[in-house]
């Protein structure tokens, strides 16, 4: 019984884990700045913007931000 409890603790950190590594991978860029789709075209972002990418997924999207003079800081 304490095995299979030591198990789903390990795999459970080793999740948490492993998504912290794929975060760390994500960038983020200038404010205002721009970023470059799949398809290979160029989308800029407003001046209250951030372009924020996913490096596992190569997603990208702009994002408000504070530091930006934005209201808020968006989640992904």
């Amino acid at each position: 019984m304490i095995y299979r409890v030591f198990l789903i603790v390990a795999c459970a950190l080793l999740s948490l884990a492993m998504l912290d590594a794929a975060r760390a991978q994500d960038s983020e860029g200038a404010c205002g700045g721009s970023y470059t789709g799949q398809d290979r075209a160029s989308y800029p972002c407003g001046p209250t913007r951030k372009p924020y990418c996913q490096q596992g997924t190569g997603r990208c999207q702009c994002l408000e931000r504070r530091a930006c003079g934005g209201k808020q800081d968006e989640e992904w």
